[in-house]
Formats: structure tokens, sequence, C-alpha cells
């Protein structure tokens, strides 16, 4: 069996995309996931159990390491033939890998290593939520909790909630959308969808609000999901593997990321990205989307 261990980082679309690029060449991939400070142990180790689902995956562990270090795998350019020749001398060590700078420069993910191709497409596991469930047809929201910390939403020219709301409500009125709405996340996030699901159910929408759910529960509930609107999440890199028509908003700093990692054939046809600085109802115009 051919196993490599990989030193990565941040969050489960980050370590998908490192999935994605090694799951051709082995039987199994083996996970360091470089944490930063106590809250890095909290979000990111939240990617455990999703990884867990996909196939190939084996041992996950997770390391507290210097901010130096961090950076470097958040931030250098790596090289998978690199990995992998070094990999074949001494294959019980753990190897820095991550893809996020060459697409956050705007790189296509498959032409990071060219003459690699990658695993476009993962079966993700998945089961029937054993929660009460009994919707047919649903639209998903997720927001990050980092919506209330003022200092990140001002950096980011992230939504408030009070736009978020809005942005709902006008996509609803628009598209005449009569299906409930579900809201998922974390417990960190807790507070920010209670405080969108109120003004929600203000403007008349059937909610729902599943937090801390199993995995598995929620890759259920995205595969079934008319439609997933997200904040830059690894929930929308998961959405995007499942072929789920999605809306995904981003920081204006990664304008150049917003085409470079999705399916090609997702583009525009079930991936919409669109960032913070552009107007909610502007957005609403624009969207192609057929709910």
């Amino acid at each position: 069996m051919k196993r490599i261990r990989l030193n990565v980082c941040q969050g489960v679309g980050d370590i998908f995309w490192v999935y994605q690029k090694f799951a051709p060449y082995y039987d199994q991939i083996d996970f360091s996931i470089t944490i930063l400070g106590d809250q890095g142990l909290k979000t990111q180790s939240r990617s455990i159990p999703f990884l867990e689902l996909l196939p190939k995956v084996g041992t996950i562990i997770t390391e507290q390491k210097e901010p130096a270090i961090y950076e470097n795998l958040a931030t250098n350019i790596f090289s998978m033939k690199d990995v992998m020749e070094k990999h074949s001398k001494e294959p019980d060590l753990f190897y820095d890998y991550a893809c996020n700078k060459q697409l956050e420069l705007g790189t296509r993910i498959e032409n990071i290593d060219p003459d690699l191709p990658i695993e476009e497409t993962t079966d993700i596991k998945s089961v029937e939520c054993p929660l009460p469930f009994p919707l047919k047809e649903y639209i998903v929201l997720y927001v990050s909790g980092g919506t209330l910390n003022k200092g990140a939403a001002q950096h980011h020219k992230i939504w408030s909630v009070q736009t978020w709301s809005f942005f709902i409500k006008e996509l609803y009125k628009k598209n005449r959308i009569r299906s409930p709405i579900i809201l998922i996340g974390a417990s960190y996030d807790t507070e920010v969808l209670l405080k969108i699901e109120q003004i929600l159910k203000s403007y008349g929408l059937r909610t729902h609000v599943y937090i801390d759910s199993w995995a598995a529960n929620i890759i259920y509930i995205l595969k079934n999901a008319k439609c997933f609107i997200g904040f830059q999440s690894g929930l929308n890199i998961l959405a995007d593997n499942l072929d789920i028509k999605q809306i995904m908003m981003y920081f204006p700093s990664l304008e150049k990321m917003m085409p470079a990692w999705c399916k090609k054939r997702n583009y525009n046809t079930l991936y919409f990205p669109y960032m913070f600085t552009q107007f909610p109802a502007e957005i609403v115009r624009q969207t192609k989307i057929i709910f």
C-alpha cells in the first residue's frame, strides 16, 4: 500500500485541495494539521470529522506550532514533484504541502503541477440525518461567526447580519422561492446564525438551525439542497465536489481565487462567486441560478 504523510494547515476546504492533488497517486494519506493558537485548535480541528469521510484519509493529528511554521505552510508555493521525490526516499516522514498561495494568485488547481492530474470528484460518505428532517426542498445558508468580529468584518468588508438577511429576502422575492432555509454551522457560529434566523423569521421565511451536526449529516443536507449560500468556507468546496448549486461570497482580497479551484464545468453554471464589496441587490439581479 502506498501511503504518504503530509503537513497541512487551515480548514477542511484547504486540506481537501491537498487531498485532490495526492489521491490519484497514494492509497492512504495521513494528515498532520498545523494549528495556530487556541482559536485555531477550535476552528481548524473542526475539519477532522469531514476529512474522515474521504475514502483515502488515514491518520489525522493536530499539532500546535510556531506562527512562522504556520505561515510557511499557508503562504509558500510547494511542488508535488519535490514532495513525491523526497517521499520515495524517506516514506515515513511528514512533508509540507498546500495549494493556497497558488490559488490566491489565480492559478487553476489543475495547473498546479500540471503533469500530475487531480482527482476532480471525490466520493464523500454521507448518511441520512437521524434528527427530525422532513424537508424535501430547502436552501442552505452558512454565515461565519466572524461576522460579529468588528475588526475582521471591517478589514474583509464582510456583510453585517442585516445585510445578509436583506440579501436572502431579496433573493427569495426575486426568484419566488417558497422553500425553507436551513442555517448550518459550528458552535462558534451560533450567535450570528440565530441573529440572522430571527430577522428571516420576521420576513416570514421558514427556518431551521443545525449547530454542530455530524459531518456526515451536513454532507447529506448539502447533497440534497436546492442551493447552498456560503461564506468563503470549506463547505463551499465540498458543495462544489457534490455538484450543488451555490453562491459563494469572497473577501475582496481573494478576488483572483474566485475561478481558480472549482470544477471548470461548474463555474457560472452551478458555482457563482461574488465579493462582499458588491451590493446585495446587484448580486440578486446578476445571479443566473435557477431555483
